[in-house]
């Protein structure tokens, strides 16, 4: 049985807090108390820039659970050398969108420390696509059923790429219980290849972003959902400073 499942009932008017069951597996206790200190800005060494506060983080978690945040900051590594990461400010507004604010980013923080997140009719979307963007599988999945009943979106609505990939996730025990017979790579497609349209997600080879398709600015609502970015990793890398110098 699925133990991912919406913890309360909910209707368009109101936030709905999902709970992740298997995220929460794969984390340990420690991750909860991080997420404390990082509220009380306790042994954080890095910074996310947004549009009004920027917010406060550990690497190492991030590294662990995304591997969008692993690409980065690899990337980043590669580029400061011995300086190491601690210090740096990343700006991922580039891919998540320009009006990226401190309350949605801090959600999606929430959801990576602890396997909960707040959805709402405004921030659904928003979050689909960043599930996506960051390269967070479970929470990609968790968001598909909401994101297309909260959001109306019929199926006819959405691109041959989105009903793919909805398709798939939506009917996964059917793909597992298909002809054995199939290679992995016929089935389940690995993350990262260009022609792959169940997984094309930004990364450092590819580029590519799903959901392709245009969407009108009412239904999209939230501060973060009408700029979503689908240049390449490569030419539009997250912005890096210290405290002190702007380094990229």
């Amino acid at each position: 049985m699925n133990q991912s499942q919406v913890t309360t009932s909910y209707t368009l008017s109101d936030p709905v807090l999902l709970s992740d069951e298997r995220h929460k597996g794969k984390l340990s206790h420690l991750s909860v108390k991080l997420w404390n200190m990082l509220k009380q800005k306790q042994a954080c060494d890095i910074k996310i820039k947004t549009c009004d506060v920027d917010v406060n983080a550990h690497s190492c978690i991030l590294i662990a659970t995304s591997e969008y945040f692993r690409k980065c900051f690899d990337l980043i590594s590669r580029k400061r050398g011995t300086a190491g990461i601690s210090g740096v400010i990343i700006d991922v507004r580039r891919q998540l969108g320009q009006g990226l604010n401190n309350k949605d980013m801090m959600n999606i923080l929430h959801y990576i420390y602890t396997g909960d997140i707040e959805v709402t009719l405004d921030n659904c979307i928003f979050l689909f696509k960043a599930s996506r963007i960051l390269e967070l599988e479970y929470l990609t999945e968790l968001i598909i059923p909401l994101y297309v009943k909260i959001c109306s979106l019929q199926i006819s609505d959405l691109s041959a790429k989105e009903k793919q990939y909805l398709h798939y996730k939506t009917n996964y025990k059917k793909h597992e219980a298909a002809d054995t017979s199939k290679s992995e790579s016929q089935t389940l497609p690995a993350k990262g290849v260009g022609n792959n349209p169940e997984e094309e997600h930004i990364s450092l080879e590819t580029g590519n972003i799903l959901p392709e398709h245009d969407i009108d600015k009412e239904s999209m609502g939230g501060e973060t959902s009408n700029d979503i970015n689908k240049d390449s990793f490569e030419e539009k890398e997250p912005q890096m400073e210290t405290e002190n110098s702007h380094l990229m």
